[in-house]
Order: C-alpha cells, then structure tokens, then sequence
C-alpha cells in the first residue's frame, strides 16, 4: 500500500504550543517513527516533509501545497498527523476525523482507530458514533482537498500534561 503521511504544521506554522512543546516538531516525530514502521511491514510510505519547514508562506498556500503533493504522488491513502490543545489542561484524548459522508476514508479510519486502540489501550478515544463508525468528521482542508482516502489523526493533548509528556517520548 503507499500511504502519504503529512506531519501537520512546520516552521512558522508551528500548530499547538503548550507545556514547552510544539505540534509540529512532535508531528514530525511521529511521522518518521510511523514511516519508518510502514516501510519496514513492506509498505511504500512517504512523507510531505522530512524537516521542520512550511510550503508557503500563508496557511492556505501552505495546505494546498500539501494536496498538490499528494495529487502527485498519488497515495492509497493520505494521513495527516496533529496534535489538539485547549485552555483546559484536563481535557485529552485521540480523536481520527475524516470529511463528512460516507467516503472511502472511513474503513481506513475505523481500522485506524481499531490498530491504535489495541496499541494503546490506556489512552482516551474522543468518538463521533452517529454515523455508526468511531471517526469524527470535519471539512478540513486536507481531508476535502486530496483525491486519496484521507484520515486526520489529532494524537493527543498538548495541554494535557499527561498526554504531553507520553506525546513527547521518542520511542516506538
């Protein structure tokens, strides 16, 4: 399978900043560590950036650089990995969003959701159940803008400082 991994944010557009982390930099660390475990099961897994960098220099330019990469590499599915915040340090928990509608990206994202449960069986799942599956659904810009399956991946809290911290370690 080629699987398009888009590490949310980078250089100035660092996303969530709380408990002295930055969204992109553990964004981008997730995705060398999930690329780098997808190749090795024989998948074909790339990343949208391999450093610390935006595309352009506003955010819209920005996402849409990002789906024009992924309409040329042309992905069996396109995952983009973030990291949430709120002013309220209790709140936490993963949550897998994907355009609203029954789409190809659902099957992707419930079998997301049902690897990540199993691997991480402590942690909090934050859940859309109306539809009858665990993913929530948003019009994101990258989940309406690329022509593959497209799954959003909030990880975790930064403003959560138990997630923090387990976000921030880095190791598989």
């Amino acid at each position: 399978m080629k699987i398009l991994i888009d590490p949310g944010h980078g250089g100035r557009f660092t996303g969530a900043v709380a408990n002295g982390l930055r969204e992109c930099d553990i964004n981008l660390d997730v995705a060398h560590m999930l690329c780098d475990l997808l190749n090795a099961e024989g998948h074909e897994a790339t990343l949208t950036r391999e450093i610390d960098r935006h595309f352009a220099d506003d955010l819209t330019t920005d996402l849409e650089a990002r789906c024009r990469l992924e309409r040329a590499i042309k992905p069996d599915l396109f995952v983009s990995l973030h990291c949430n915040s709120t002013t309220s340090p209790g709140v936490h928990g993963i949550e897998i969003f994907t355009s609203p509608g029954i789409t190809k990206a659902d099957a992707a994202a419930t079998a997301l959701f049902n690897g990540l449960k199993s691997a991480f069986p402590q942690s909090r799942f934050r859940c859309g159940l109306e539809d009858g599956d665990p993913d929530k659904e948003a019009n994101f810009y990258v989940l309406k803008n690329t022509r593959a399956p497209a799954v959003l991946v909030e990880m975790g809290f930064l403003s959560n400082p138990h997630e923090a911290e387990w976000l921030s370690r880095k190791s598989t």
